[in-house]
């Protein structure tokens, strides 16, 4: 009887380490992440659910701190899977007018990947990294 109490306990902070874990990592940018940095907010969003081999499109909005959409940056992303030597990934952002960009490109393998989104502004690199896990 004694047991039944201790596996109960174990399954439950089994199930809470599972929760847990699964709500802090990012793994799908559907819904579009955002982050703030060196008074830029990025917005980055992708068209498909990330898959291996398969066609992404990425639409990123930039914004500066009071909210106004940044036009003329030059934007571009930095696909990098940690540990792995994949080459280098760096499509090129397309402008849409209104702090909008659209770049495309495709993963090269499944697993966690860091998606950094790099805006230049008067010669001056602004990174903004994201994690995103791709689907085989």
């Amino acid at each position: 009887m004694c047991y039944a109490y201790v596996w109960r306990g174990m399954f439950v902070l089994w199930m809470m380490f599972g929760l847990l874990t699964g709500c802090s990592v990012v793994t799908h940018p559907a819904s579009g992440l955002t982050q703030t940095v060196d008074g830029l907010t990025v917005t980055l969003t992708a068209t498909t659910q990330p898959v291996v081999a398969s066609a992404q499109s990425w639409h990123i909005i930039v914004t500066d701190a009071t909210g106004a959409p940044v036009e003329d940056a030059e934007v571009y992303l930095d696909l990098v899977m940690p540990g792995m030597a994949m080459g280098q990934q760096k499509p090129w952002a397309t402008p849409q007018g209104n702090g909008r960009y659209i770049a495309e490109g495709a993963y090269t393998m499944d697993g966690p990947w860091q998606v950094i989104v790099h805006v230049e502004i008067d010669r001056v690199d602004h990174t903004v990294p994201f994690r995103i896990d791709v689907q085989p």
